[in-house]
């Protein structure tokens, strides 16, 4: 008999995962665009930009939203347009690889696909560290199958907003304070949502405050609700994941004394809104265009809404449903109750920061609709990290059996996006 293959390295298992993810998202893009037909229809009644023909696979790569982007980066903002509710961190990135690629398509296509890589890759080996290499192999997996996560490699933010959510979030745990700071002021001028990292961020310094005005060295062992370094309690309790201990290593800083570095990374996070609103003010004469412009959307967003929130049940339970359209989806709707009652798991299985910023993520239609909903709340991995921990030491073919159905609508899905149907 030969000799037994030496089984692939985790790392290498993780990376060749997330690759192929990647080649099978755009083998099923090409072959959609191939043999479904294209609905010229819908594209003509939203934006268009350029002059690229509607048959061409490049067409296909940049339906939808995508065409925001790329009108931003190569006009920039103009009055009275659907366009200034987009951020313009991602058009930026464009706009200046543009001068090596030539494109806009190849550019979001190139920073989207990197970034991304660079996120997933990233989320597993902070899972890996600070739960298991199991539970990141089948968080990697448990998200890679969900239903939108194909946005993740498209002409869309969500590729780069995972990778600053994630490095936060690393970073923080890490205390490595100028990357949390990075990350703070890049997040509000990519998506306004990324203003949520303020929850975690003031929940570590509240816990630093509270815990030295009672004696306590700020960085000292606690149980889960602080920012700090996360050790799997289930290494020590095999087949019992009890969710994560956050232990803190290491001097405070010596510049403040605070775990947070006095609040500079908050400090960070209002630049990042400020610039983002200056730039709009010197861009539209209208600092709050993206506010007034999200209500013009069928959607009708706004933090106003989160004072009714018996609309939300109004409109949960409302029965003139079709399995997926703009506001009246049944899909958007059934992850929603499979999000929220996942909720109670991320508390229970993750600590405080990840587990408030999960919660605002899946609530998200709060704010008024239910309208992408499965796309916007696809970045809240704290969900696959519960449910990955949930599942550790068992039969692995649970996570498959789990990731299978994903995965066939994730292909359904995909192939409308690309061929200019409505998704998300």
């Amino acid at each position: 008999m030969g000799a037994h293959r030496a089984p692939l390295p985790d790392t290498v298992r993780a990376i060749a995962l997330i690759l192929c993810w990647k080649l099978f998202t755009l083998v099923v893009a090409f072959t959609a665009w191939s043999v479904v037909p294209f609905n010229h229809a819908m594209r003509n009644v939203n934006l268009r930009w350029g002059e690229r023909d509607d048959g061409s696979f490049a067409a296909a790569l940049s339906t939808w939203d995508s065409q925001h982007y790329i009108r931003i980066a190569e006009a920039g903002y103009q009055p009275g347009l659907l366009t200034n509710a987009f951020g313009p961190l991602y058009p930026w990135l464009i706009r200046a690889l543009n001068l090596f690629t030539g494109d806009s398509i190849i550019s979001g296509l190139l920073i989207s696909n990197v970034a991304s890589g660079l996120a997933l890759y990233l989320l597993y080996h902070f899972v890996s560290q600070r739960f298991s290499p199991q539970s990141a192999w089948r968080t990697l997996v448990l998200f890679l199958a969900f239903p939108t996560a194909f946005y993740l490699n498209l002409i869309y933010t969500e590729g780069l907003f995972l990778l600053l959510l994630v490095t936060f979030f690393v970073a923080l745990y890490a205390r490595k304070l100028a990357i949390v700071a990075t990350c703070c002021l890049l997040l509000p001028l990519l998506r306004l949502p990324g203003l949520v990292v303020a929850l975690p961020l003031a929940w570590g310094m509240v816990t630093d405050i509270l815990q030295a005005r009672a004696g306590r060295h700020p960085l000292s062992s606690q149980r889960e609700g602080a920012v700090g370094e996360v050790t799997p309690s289930h290494r020590r309790h095999a087949g019992k994941p009890e969710g994560i201990q956050l232990q803190r290593s290491g001097p405070p800083s010596p510049s403040t004394g605070r775990g947070l570095g006095g609040g500079v990374p908050l400090l960070a996070l209002l630049l990042g809104l400020l610039a983002y609103l200056g730039y709009m003010h010197l861009e539209l004469d209208n600092a709050f265009v993206a506010m007034d412009t999200e209500k013009m959307y069928i959607s009708h967003r706004s933090l106003e809404n989160l004072l009714k929130p018996w609309r939300l049940v109004e409109d949960l339970i409302r029965t003139d449903l079709v399995w997926h359209n703009y506001l009246d989806s049944a899909m958007d709707r059934a992850f929603f109750v499979v999000l929220v009652a996942s909720l109670p798991l991320v508390w229970r299985k993750t600590d405080v920061p990840m587990a408030l910023f999960a919660t605002v993520m899946v609530l998200q239609p709060f704010l008024g609709s239910f309208m992408s909903y499965t796309r916007l709340a696809m970045v809240a991995f704290p969900v696959y990290i519960a449910w990955a921990s949930l599942l550790e030491g068992r039969d692995r073919r649970l996570v498959y059996l789990a990731a299978a159905p994903m995965l066939v609508l994730q292909v359904v899905l995909l192939s409308k996006h690309v061929t200019s149907d409505w998704v998300a």
